[in-house]
């Protein structure tokens, strides 16, 4: 995947845009949430990536030059439905701290906040909690290699497993190699694992100027989800922690949106940060206003 960043090098800090209910949450809790994929705003991107697949399973399944290249691609097509399945829990990021399209989102124009989280913690969340953090892939080209290289990589993996028991039914033997299932039951749920991760990073190309970069937490146990509200149903979650008691060093800056009283709701943040503890001698938090000339009040 990495072939897909380009010169894209994880910038000093990432914003997460976010409300005045999400700011108190994430402050007081010290944890930031990370939606389920099915249930990010735009529900299209989670579908883009399963066509995508599909069709180019598709394609080689009418390009196949044996029945047992078909099979195989069958087989693995039929796995796709699968990835419905699959916990996998995305946080969103934006290069851009103070961007008019994401405040017109997460703020309506009325006290939004981006808060601006550093490399440091995006380092530590990767290593401790087997987190992944990648940019947003917008061009058609390089997401159409993305899926290409998913299922050469599947294939690669998984063509000389030995089935289990009960996976019997599930694959077929090759005929070069006799009593070899070349797809499983077991191989196929891997496959839907593989594109839980690629589908939060591909993004209609209208939204590139966003410059997103995903966290994603890959099969989230059913037993760790929270639930909360949304406007038209729950949203399940998991938590991310961002700090604890000892250490609260995760966030380097809060800029507050377009709002009537700028200054004030400034002096509250810093208040609240000083009340969460993340306004400390090992971490100078700072805050400011955007310049942004949004109104929605």
């Amino acid at each position: 995947m990495n072939s897909y960043l380009g010169n894209r090098v994880l910038p000093e800090i990432l914003y997460h845009y976010t409300s005045q209910f999400g700011l108190i949450g994430m402050l007081n809790d010290k944890t930031i949430r990370a939606s389920k994929i099915h249930y990010l705003n735009d529900s299209k991107e989670f579908a883009l990536a399963l066509k995508l697949a599909r069709n180019e399973l598709t394609e080689r399944i009418n390009a196949a030059p044996s029945q047992r290249d078909r099979s195989r691609l069958e087989l693995l097509r039929d796995t796709i439905y699968t990835i419905a399945g699959v916990n996998t829990c995305v946080c969103c990021f934006s290069e851009l701290g103070n961007a008019l399209s994401q405040w017109r989102g997460y703020g309506g124009g009325n006290a939004g906040f981006s808060v601006g989280f550093t490399r440091e913690w995006f380092t530590r969340v990767k290593e401790t909690l087997g987190l992944s953090l990648s940019p947003c892939i917008y061009d058609p080209e390089d997401q159409q290699r993305l899926i290409q290289d998913a299922i050469d990589e599947f294939f690669a993996t998984n063509a000389n497993k030995e089935p289990d028991y009960w996976d019997r039914d599930r694959g077929y033997v090759d005929p070069d190699r006799p009593n070899t299932f070349v797809v499983l039951r077991h191989a196929g749920d891997d496959f839907a694992t593989r594109l839980s991760l690629i589908a939060p990073l591909i993004k209609e190309k209208s939204f590139a100027d966003e410059r997103e970069w995903r966290l994603v937490a890959p099969t989230v146990s059913a037993h760790e989800l929270d639930h909360r509200p949304g406007r038209s149903m729950l949203i399940p979650y998991c938590n991310i922690p961002i700090g604890d008691d000892d250490k609260f060093d995760s966030i380097r800056e809060i800029i507050v949106g377009p709002t009537p009283h700028p200054d004030l709701s400034a002096a509250s943040v810093r208040s609240l940060a000083v009340a969460a503890g993340l306004d400390n001698p090992d971490n100078i938090l700072e805050t400011r206003t955007t310049s942004i000339p949004f109104r929605n009040w």
